[in-house]
């Protein structure tokens, strides 16, 4: 997938100057349409992943965007990967089917690597979708950086994600600020 360039203004610093639309458009224009439609991301699992080994990271498999004002979504690879740099909030769940054993994780991955401030835990539950939510910010650079959703648990044995039409695994991600 090939990510398109947001057109975020990068505003001169100007002593004088004669007030042309070029210079308005780059400068207020542009600035004004970025913030209102900034890049953001939402999505859920509708197919959950099975046999999530014990013990063992695995990613989430998202599979249906909500939005993705920029198309920055790889729905094959399941990551965000921006053309924008910037302070991303991101947000997510990974759900579970039931099992009162152990405990469950959610954590944002930031280039194959855990993001510590991105962790969401909960113990085990008996009943499906009960998991853990995860918050927090990931700087992505703009050129390559990507970010996606995993999912551990240490039940004792192989565990199945949970989804169904009103509980199933998430993943929201918002940028904020440069």
């Amino acid at each position: 997938m090939t990510n398109l360039p947001v057109p975020y203004p990068a505003p001169s610093a100007v002593t004088s100057i004669t007030m042309t639309s070029a210079f308005w458009n780059a400068n207020v224009r542009d600035a004004i349409n970025f913030l209102s439609g900034p890049p953001q991301f939402s999505g859920y699992q509708t197919t959950a992943n099975t046999g999530i080994a014990s013990g063992t990271w695995t990613k989430i498999t998202i599979d249906t965007v909500v939005v993705d004002s920029y198309g920055y979504w790889d729905n094959t690879n399941h990551r965000y990967t921006p053309s924008t740099p910037g302070w991303y909030w991101v947000s997510g769940m990974a759900c579970w089917a039931s099992s009162a054993t152990g405990g469950r994780f959610s954590q944002a991955f930031k280039n194959g690597s855990q993001v510590i401030q991105c962790k969401g835990y909960t113990t085990g539950a008996a009943i499906n979708g009960h998991g853990g939510s995860m918050s927090g910010w990931v700087y992505l650079n703009g050129a390559g950086d990507y970010v996606e959703l995993y999912g551990w648990q240490n039940s004792g044995a192989a565990l199945n994600g949970y989804a169904d039409s009103s509980t199933a695994s998430q993943f929201n991600i918002d940028w904020r600020h440069f």
